[in-house]
């Protein structure tokens, strides 16, 4: 297994996607992107690829040592770490794939409107890549479409470059078709 770093930011998102900075996003834009986030970390806790996540303060300067008892503090001319990543997750997984995976489903948060930003990038996403269905399945259960979601899961199944990847991806077609059938 190896660990991932992946870095989340809420400005400077390829624009229409989610442009606006989550200082300005409603109260329940804000909760929803938490709940979002909170439930991506405890999938992952439970799949055993979960290491560690929080997000970050945008209050933040750039520190130097400056001489005894002078350190220097400026918010500098250049973009820093605050002005880009606000948060970060370390995930343990068996691929640098499966890596890239998690990162699409994680670019699924909602952001200002509700919209996830994930589905607009993933049409820029060449559709012969890695694990593409399993991404596209994901982010559209998250906006809603369960019916997509299913077959695009059950797409990825027949796709899946091994047997635990398959069982999954049959696990989760299984899930939204039952629920489909539930709520009909």
């Amino acid at each position: 297994m190896a660990k991932y770093l992946l870095l989340k930011h809420y400005r400077g998102a390829p624009a229409p996607a989610n442009d606006v900075p989550m200082d300005q996003w409603s109260p329940d834009e804000v909760e929803a992107h938490i709940r979002f986030m909170n439930d991506f970390a405890a999938r992952l806790e439970g799949s055993g690829e979960f290491i560690e996540g929080q997000a970050l303060s945008p209050d933040g300067v750039w520190v130097r040592y400056d001489g005894e008892g002078r350190p220097a503090v400026t918010d500098g001319p250049f973009a820093e770490t605050k002005d880009l990543i606000a948060g970060w997750m370390v995930i343990d997984v068996d691929s640098y794939e499966r890596a890239i995976e998690l990162a699409g489903e994680l670019s699924a948060a909602p952001g200002a409107g509700g919209a996830p930003a994930g589905l607009a990038a993933l049409a820029e996403v060449d559709e012969h890549v890695p694990r593409r269905e399993a991404v596209a399945a994901y982010l559209h259960e998250k906006s809603g479409d369960l019916e997509l979601a299913a077959r695009l899961y059950a797409d990825a199944a027949r796709n899946a470059p091994n047997l635990a990847e398959r069982d999954h991806q049959m696990r989760q077609a299984a899930r939204l078709n039952q629920h489909l059938q539930h709520h009909r």
